[in-house]
């Protein structure tokens, strides 16, 4: 019988990180970062064992999560920023953008570690994995465009769990706008969305366990294009949606979700989760669930869409991609799945029509 992985062990660090790098090159996401993590867990693990064992421990008793034996993502992605945006607020590489993985050598990586272990320890364990791009809601308004369940122009009211920066409840919040914004952007699908929602706007409110700087949240970003795209968007869309710090097993009793229903009467409440289920152990990931369809029941009916790493949702054959749907309040799905493509999922196939 194979033992669980342990992060605080320095062989199961090396095949996650290992692992790691395998998928971004799947993805076609930048691994350079992690390949300078590899050689030095390889060549000096005195110097980044200690960070990630301090960062795991750290997470566990600030934000109540569980690095040591969870996705790899989890605990290397948040280890990853804190490097970047260290070396961000401390000038560390001058004249470059140390938030590009293109501006570092191994002798930077090196010299950046050995010089700010307690602060990036710090940031890495109270801080999380939020790889959050505004792009991902062109799919989810096409999602709700197939959905016969949702008229034209209902007033929805987005609560999205795990919503980082809130950037997709800014491009839900206005959808004419964020419409406008991916065609000059070149971003946008080649099929129409959007269609249900166009002429309105909609309120939104977030949960996440840890709320972001703009920098952690683009140093999530491995590729060039994708940062400076979100950059973009943030300087375009300045006003922030509203995100509260909270877990999202417990999203439901907190007081910002409760008057945030309240006042939006009688808008029906839309839940997201995207790319966050994947991060929480099976029990956690189906108590979510569970407590979503449970709060919509309470507020008389609603919907909730997950967007979800493929693999975990029961398609392992579709590798570097995500599936996505609509489900209501009774768990039954309401409109197509897909297979979502592309670092902001702008691409998108049909793989189960609604029920």
């Amino acid at each position: 019988m194979t033992d669980k992985r342990d992060y605080t062990r320095l062989p199961d660090l090396i095949n996650g990180c290992q692992r790691l790098i395998s998928g971004l090159k799947e993805d076609g996401d930048e691994p350079k970062m992690y390949e300078f993590m590899l050689n030095a867990l390889q060549n000096q693990p005195e110097l980044v064992l200690p960070m990630f064992i301090g960062s795991i421990e750290l997470a566990r008793q600030n934000l109540g999560q569980d690095r040591k034996s969870g996705s790899s993502a989890t605990l290397f992605y948040p280890i990853d920023a804190a490097i970047r945006v260290t070396a961000k607020q401390k000038n560390m590489l001058p004249n470059r953008d140390p938030l590009s993985s293109g501006n570092w050598t191994e002798e930077d990586f090196i010299r950046v570690l050995t010089l700010n272990s307690n602060e990036i320890v710090e940031a890495a364990g109270n801080l999380t994995t939020c790889k959050n791009l505004p792009q991902r809601a062109a799919q989810m308004m096409w999602l709700i465009d197939q959905t016969e369940e949702i008229p034209i122009n209902e007033k929805l009211a987005f609560i999205e769990i795990g919503a980082s920066k809130g950037l997709i409840l800014d491009s839900l919040r206005n959808p004419k706008s964020f419409i406008n914004w991916m065609g000059q952007s070149g971003s946008s699908p080649k099929t129409k969305y959007g269609e249900k929602l166009g002429a309105n706007k909609y309120p939104g409110i977030g949960v996440d366990l840890a709320i972001p700087s703009d920098d952690w949240a683009l140093a999530m970003l491995l590729n060039d294009k994708s940062r400076l795209e979100v950059a973009q968007f943030m300087k375009d869309f300045p006003g922030r949606s509203t995100v509260v710090k909270g877990n999202a097993l417990d999203f439901t009793k907190l007081p910002e979700i409760k008057n945030f229903i309240f006042a939006n009467l009688p808008s029906v409440p839309f839940v997201i989760s995207c790319f966050m289920l994947y991060q929480l152990c099976d029990t956690d990931r189906q108590k979510v669930v569970k407590t979503s369809r449970d709060f919509l029941k309470e507020n008389g009916g609603g919907f909730l869409l997950t967007t979800d790493i493929a693999k975990y949702v029961g398609s392992p054959d579709k590798a570097g991609g995500a599936v996505s749907w609509i489900e209501n309040e009774n768990g039954e799905v309401v409109s197509p799945q897909i297979f979502c493509q592309g670092d902001n999922l702008c691409k998108w196939e049909v793989i189960k029509e609604a029920e």
